[in-house]
Formats: structure tokens, C-alpha cells, sequence
């Protein structure tokens, strides 16, 4: 065996005199032979990828896959690729302008569509519009959408004000098929004096505010909502109401709660 030295030099010498060929157009054999002593002109062919043969310089040629593909890669087709899905939203404004008065109705007036009025008089959806993310097209373009602790902040004044706006309307109404929030059981019913009824009306509440659809039997599903009134209606007791003042506290304090749950504002 040669010693590593010795072999070394022969590798660098053949490096050198591949590069010396390749440079210089020659199509002469690497074993000192001349083209005329050759058997046929040389084509300058070359191992390709995988081991097979082609035209060209070295690494030029026709792998096992199939041919190299161009370098200019055709424009990819964005529509055809798969697009992910729609997250949650939340309400823009437009959105709460134009639901708000189908959700709670009228005032007491009847005339008058119910919505968020500040304590100043002045509507609560476009005095706060551009804290809650409605452009100005001015300066701002694009509406926000974030579900940001401002927007909790003033969606709890407005499910207050709203839900209390739509309960003294229902006081003004003796029918119950006339009122908005409490339709399906006298304004001064309780779980112990109708269940039923109290069952009925959070089940509608439910459909209305926030189009979840409760089965009449489905127990464990109103059960949270249910607590809910009956905690409230003890409070109002608690500190004094009777009747139906009661029940229009306990039946605002449920209204309230399904307005400011994310299944009001998310969908």
C-alpha cells in the first residue's frame, strides 16, 4: 500500500489535471493519450446523477426520477391550495345597530327601537364608536375586531342598559305574548310557583339572545340559567322587592348574563 502521503499528491495531481481539460475545450483521455491515438472523437458525456449517462458537462444528466425540472417553476395557483378555516368573530357595530332592535323590541312607548343609550342620552354605539374599533375613515380604514377588554367593558353598560330598557317596556305589558324578555311566564312567577313556565321563558331566552335551541327536557343544560334567576330573585327579595318588581330584577339579572357571555358576541 502507498504510504498516505503518496496518495494524497496522486488525488491533488488528477484534481488538478481534470480541471486542466475542463478548462481548456481538450476531449483528449485522462491516460496521456492523444485524440489522434483515440478511438473515436470524444462527446464530452459524463456521468449523470443515479449513476446514469448524458450530454453535457459532470453532474448534467437524467436521474432514475425523471428529468430535472427547470429552474423558472411555474406560478403556483393560490386558489387551488387549501385555505384554512374561518375563526370566530365578534359583532362589529353595524352588527349590534341593526340587532339590537330585533333582539329587545320597543320601549314602552312603542314606537321608539330599543338601544344603548348612555347616561348623557346620547347612543352608546356611535359615542364609543371608535373605541370600540369602528373606522373613522380618516385616519383609521379597517375595523378592529378584537374581542379586547374595552370592548367587555362597554358591552357590560350596554347588556344593562338594554336588558333594563326592554323589562320596563314588558312591565307596561300585560300580556305576556306582547313583551320581549318575559313572554312565557307571568312577570311574578316563580320556580316554586311554575317551574315550567320559568323553564319555558330561560329556554326562550336562550333561542332569542343567543340561538342556543334547549331541548324541554334537557335538565342539566338550563340548570346554570336556572340558578341564576332563582339567586337573583332572592336578592331582589332580599333587599325588599315584592312581585313583579322581584321578578323584573331576576328575569334583567338572567337577560344580562346572556348578553355578555361570548355566545352573544362571538359566531
Amino acid at each position: 500500500m502507498k504510504p498516505l502521503a503518496s496518495r494524497w499528491s496522486a488525488l491533488v495531481a488528477f484534481a488538478f489535471a481534470a480541471t486542466s481539460l475542463a478548462t481548456s475545450g481538450c476531449t483528449g483521455t485522462l491516460d496521456g493519450e492523444s485524440e489522434e491515438g483515440a478511438t473515436g472523437p470524444t462527446t464530452g458525456t459524463s456521468s449523470g446523477p443515479g449513476g446514469s449517462t448524458g450530454p453535457g458537462g459532470p453532474g448534467v444528466g437524467t436521474d432514475p426520477q425523471g428529468s430535472t425540472p427547470d429552474l423558472d417553476h411555474p406560478p403556483i395557483d393560490e386558489g387551488a391550495l387549501p385555505q384554512p378555516s374561518a375563526g370566530a368573530r365578534r359583532l362589529s357595530l353595524a352588527q349590534l345597530r341593526a340587532s339590537l332592535p330585533v333582539m329587545f323590541g320597543m320601549e314602552a312607548d312603542g314606537v321608539t327601537p330599543i338601544t344603548w343609550h348612555m347616561p348623557s342620552g346620547s347612543l352608546g354605539l356611535d359615542a364609543m364608536a371608535g373605541s370600540l374599533g369602528e373606522p373613522d375613515w380618516i385616519e383609521i380604514t379597517e375595523e378592529s375586531l378584537e374581542p379586547s377588554p374595552m370592548y367587555a367593558k362597554f358591552m357590560d353598560d350596554l347588556a344593562r342598559d338594554v336588558c333594563n330598557r326592554a323589562l320596563l317596556a314588558d312591565l307596561s305589558r300585560p300580556s305576556p305574548s306582547a313583551r320581549v324578555i318575559v313572554r312565557e311566564v307571568e312577570m311574578d312567577a316563580t320556580s316554586a310557583t311554575d317551574a315550567a313556565g320559568v323553564g319555558a321563558n330561560l329556554r326562550y331566552l336562550l333561542l332569542r339572545l343567543q340561538g342556543l335551541k334547549i331541548a324541554a327536557d334537557d335538565a342539566a343544560a338550563l340548570a346554570p340559567y336556572r340558578a341564576l334567576f332563582e339567586g337573583a330573585l332572592a336578592d331582589a327579595t332580599t333587599a325588599g322587592l315584592l312581585g313583579e318588581e322581584a321578578g323584573a330584577s331576576a328575569w334583567g339579572a338572567v337577560c344580562v348574563g346572556l348578553v355578555v357571555s361570548p355566545e352573544f358576541h362571538l359566531y
